[in-house]
């Protein structure tokens, strides 16, 4: 599509000013669903929650000078490297915390209903008590 000037007329040189524009791949863009895509095609997968468990309790065991390796070798997984960081850090009460109540503390937490008694006319109350009736014979 042509962009268009002050006086209404088409500018065809629009790609010759901005050739920053132009999709020379003729394709669109990455999206994030590709490039996960991609990566799990190169054997990478997602972390389980049993792994982060687990590296939360490797790395609550190590002493200091074990940590500091861990931090300088670039060829541990990043969630390993960055927690031994913290860990390492003027806040590391704080992290530890954190660390431990994901990994113990936190129960699972379940939500209670509670029936709310409402205020319904007798027409309301005719209508409900039909609906039981149709899902009462369905479930038959």
């Amino acid at each position: 599509m042509p962009r268009w000037d002050f006086w209404g007329k088409a500018s065809t040189n629009w790609f010759k000013q901005n050739p920053q524009n132009i999709n020379r791949k003729w394709r669109p863009k990455k999206s994030i669903a590709f490039a996960m895509w991609e990566l799990e095609r190169e054997g990478y997968t997602e972390i389980s929650k049993r792994e982060v468990e687990l590296a939360y309790k490797v790395l609550l065991n190590l002493d200091e000078e074990k940590l500091k390796e861990v931090v300088s070798d670039k060829n541990q997984k990043m969630l390993i490297r960055i927690c031994a960081r913290w860990i390492l850090s003027n806040r590391w009460f704080d992290i530890i915390e954190k660390m431990l109540d994901r990994w113990i503390w936190k129960p699972t937490q379940y939500i209670e209903s509670q029936n709310i008694n409402m205020q319904m006319t007798d027409k309301e109350k005719e209508l409900l008590e039909n609906l039981k009736k149709i899902a009462d014979e369905w479930n038959k």
